[in-house]
């Protein structure tokens, strides 16, 4: 949700590109969150002068420079929080201080907050209190260190603590203890909770089984329709998948359950399994939907009596599953063999969609980090083993290089304005390279420029601060800001020719020609 406020903020200043503009302006939903997002503004210009002066800085400092240290959700959540505080007659201005104990729920479509339905973001603090989501909508809950990502048909209490009612939660976090059922979940990374049937935890663990980037599988679950039974019903059934790091699920007063990444729990469990696709469950004419993925058993037929028992479309459900398994086998084989032959060259960086810890990670650091040519003006290679492992066609390799030439040839051109803006020779520029003329913009800047400029951009695509006129600051600002929006927009169009996995798997190839620019200043002095 941040980075679609994020791009709706950039779109109304008129700073994407005609084909982003036009692909944003596509989506579902489009204008229900540009209306949102022009009510918030609206209410921001709305402050009345009767507030006390010293009330009405502390408000203005926390919104415009918030502290260094400080982790916050993100652009859209503090423009939020302000309008929320407006809404109360800025009795609430106190909300943007650090609190352990308070959610931002940033809601979409059909959402509810104590049976009253919300359309902008909204702060909730350690009282009583329950978000619904229709079947519709989804919801984001966001506090400092953790998010809770809920789609439609959930819902979440809030008493002492988080307490998962119905539906299904993604939820990443450090040591966030979720409550659901008995039982108390507790969360260090990446792991779904889910109080549903077995129709809708099969399409949940289809999900996990499918989805292999973070972001895609962050869209894919706000946009997954849950089934609007309550678990209640059923039992209070839960389940537990652990996507990444590790969590514990303690009954009553019980020893705690640990799952490491790529195991399941559910209730009657005595020990985690590893799940696996809903599909391959299918095989089974005699098991429950999605048994098999929950349970993580194999339900392959054992004899020619079972198979003979079995329709033509659970034949060939059968047959899926078999030549999943086969393929999944012949990958952990290539893994172990690289792994011993020494061969795994997977780059230990990220040169995909940055994530939001790693942003908030370089923040912290006063780092900014940029990738692709653009700097060093280097071909780009596209190495035959790139070429067929993805199955990229003679075409697609042509336009991929043709994307990446054109953002060195825009961001020359760029840096060329700024170096005869600061009295440069465009004749004698013509001669240097890309990262030579970056460097006299560097040596020719005042004192603080340069790291005052790294620590700001990099504030800003961190979501700590909002985001400033890119046409604003000096030079050597201009030009970190010119790479930073070059390296969005050659993402952005590797993922409408190749799709969000494929570009992922591109960027992130060990033949993929590399580049890495990281600019380090440290953080701000308190």
């Amino acid at each position: 949700m941040s980075e679609e406020f994020e791009q709706l903020s950039r779109y109304r200043a008129g700073e994407l590109t005609p084909e982003a503009s036009r692909a944003l302006e596509a989506q579902p939903g489009f204008a229900e969150r540009l209306r949102q997002l022009q009510s918030l503004d609206a209410a921001v210009e709305a402050l009345p002068v009767g507030l006390p002066d010293p009330k009405l800085e502390a408000l203005l400092a926390r919104v415009r420079r918030p502290e260094p240290k400080r982790r916050e959700a993100g652009l859209n959540l503090r423009v939020g929080l302000v309008a929320a505080a407006v809404a109360a007659g800025f009795l609430g201005w106190t909300l943007l201080a650090p609190d352990g104990e308070r959610w931002v729920v940033v809601p979409s479509g059909e959402v509810q907050i104590d049976g009253r339905a919300v359309t902008a973001p909204s702060s909730q603090g350690s009282g009583q209190w329950a978000v619904a989501v229709g079947p519709a909508g989804s919801a984001q809950l966001v506090q400092q260190g953790a998010q809770v990502l809920v789609p439609g048909g959930g819902r979440l209490s809030h008493r002492k603590g988080l307490s998962l009612d119905r539906g299904s939660a993604l939820v990443r976090a450090e040591e966030l203890t979720l409550r659901a059922s008995s039982a108390a979940v507790t969360v260090n990374g990446v792991s779904v909770v889910s109080m549903e049937p077995s129709e809708g935890v099969a399409r949940v663990t289809q999900l996990l089984s499918t989805t292999t980037s973070g972001e895609l599988m962050k869209t894919q679950w706000m946009k997954l329709s849950t089934v609007a039974v309550t678990a209640a019903a059923l039992g209070g059934g839960l389940t537990l998948f652990v996507v990444d790091g590790h969590a514990s699920v303690r009954q009553g007063d019980g020893a705690p359950l640990v799952l490491q990444a790529g195991e399941q729990w559910k209730t009657g469990d005595a020990r985690p399994t590893p799940y696996r696709p809903a599909k391959v469950a299918a095989a089974a004419p005699s098991a429950a939907p999605g048994a098999a993925a929950l349970t993580g058993e194999s339900t392959r037929p054992t004899g020619a009596a079972d198979l003979q028992a079995l329709t033509q479309p659970q034949l060939v459900a059968m047959v899926e599953g078999l030549r999943d398994e086969k393929e999944s086998l012949l990958k952990q084989r290539e893994a172990l063999k690289k792994k011993v032959e020494g061969e795994d060259e997977r780059p230990a960086r990220n040169y995909y969609r940055l994530a939001q810890e790693e942003l908030l990670a370089s923040a912290k650091k006063g780092e900014l980090r940029l990738r692709g040519p653009q700097l060093s003006g280097m071909e780009t290679k596209i190495d035959d083993k790139v070429r067929d492992e993805l199955g990229l066609t003679a075409s697609e390799i042509a336009r991929v290089r043709e994307i990446f030439e054109a953002s060195t040839a825009r961001t020359r051109t760029g840096l060329l304005a700024l170096y005869q803006e600061i009295g440069g020779d465009p004749n004698q520029a013509s001669t240097l390279g890309t990262e030579t003329i970056f460097n006299e913009l560097r040596a020719k800047s005042l004192k603080d420029d340069f790291p005052d400029s790294v620590r700001t951009l990099a504030d800003e695509r961190a979501g700590l601060i909002a985001p400033r006129d890119p046409a604003a600051g000096p030079p050597v600002m201009r030009a970190c800001r010119l790479f930073i929006v070059e390296d969005e927009r050659v993402i952005s169009e590797l993922e409408k020719l190749l799709g969000p996995r494929r570009s992922e798997e591109f960027l992130n190839h060990p033949k993929t020609s590399h580049n890495d620019h990281t600019f380090g200043v440290g953080p701000r002095k308190p």
